[in-house]
């Protein structure tokens, strides 16, 4: 029988990220529009301890975990992508944007970064080489990041959407070129407004969201435009293989 219960010292405006730390299964991450990110032990106490919240300069839209269940990665509306030490709660600028930044992803096994802001680029920052960053340019505004073990995929405005091999973008960061080009691994045109994408563990399914609304500035969308897809990939498109 499932159980729900509320979390404690909530954020007081909406909340922007919620994640789970990969090895602690109760230590969650939050990012909210009042400019903070929170840390909790949700099952610490009875409606959990919030740990430690870290103040931003602008709403937070994103949050992340690192390369372990101490270090997170932030970005938002200051344009910037920061690390986090949830130990000492010391916050260093990983690199700025021209605009609001509205993701943040992590990959373990490439140690790869990767922020995607509303400036129309990808920030590729490799974590072996601290203080540097590469730029991919990319052909439209993005609104969600998600990553299967071997790739990127970028759903954007005008219903574009990439699709990036994470090991070309690893290789492209260790140039520590300030702008690289990366070929997209596939590019598509989506029949629906894409607002959100995420793969499954395994890299065998894609859930997509799609909110025509979030795009077109709609309040009140009709009914039965707004909806979820699940999508089985090929052999070939989950093991990252061309024909």
């Amino acid at each position: 029988m499932s159980s729900q219960f509320e979390l404690a010292q909530n954020p007081t405006e909406p909340i922007s990220s919620v994640k789970f730390a990969t090895n602690n299964p109760t230590r969650l991450l939050v990012s909210s529009w009042d400019r903070h990110v929170y840390l909790y032990d949700t099952h610490a106490e009875p409606g959990g301890k919030l740990l430690q919240k870290f103040e931003h300069r602008a709403p937070v839209l994103d949050v992340c975990f690192g390369r372990d269940d101490n270090e997170a990665f932030s970005c938002g509306l200051d344009w910037e992508v920061r690390r986090i030490d949830l130990e000492t709660g010391a916050q260093t600028i990983m690199s700025t944007h021209s605009q609001g930044v509205r993701n943040v992803l992590f990959s373990a096994t490439h140690n790869l970064l990767i922020s995607s802001s509303w400036d129309s680029t990808l920030h590729l920052h490799d974590l072996s080489q601290p203080g540097e960053f590469s730029a991919v340019r990319l052909p439209s505004k993005p609104f969600s990041l998600s990553a299967s073990p071997t790739k990127l995929v970028v759903a954007m405005a005008s219903r574009a959407v990439n699709i990036y091999e994470l090991e070309k973008l690893a290789a492209a960061a260790k140039t520590g070129e300030e702008e690289v080009s990366v070929e997209p691994w596939q590019q598509r045109e989506s029949s629906m407004n894409v607002q959100t994408i995420d793969f499954s563990n395994d890299g065998k399914y894609v859930a997509i969201g799609v909110s025509p609304g979030f795009e077109d500035g709609i309040d009140d969308v009709p009914d039965g435009v707004t909806k979820v897809f699940i999508r089985e990939l090929s052999a070939t498109e989950a093991s990252g293989k061309k024909k």
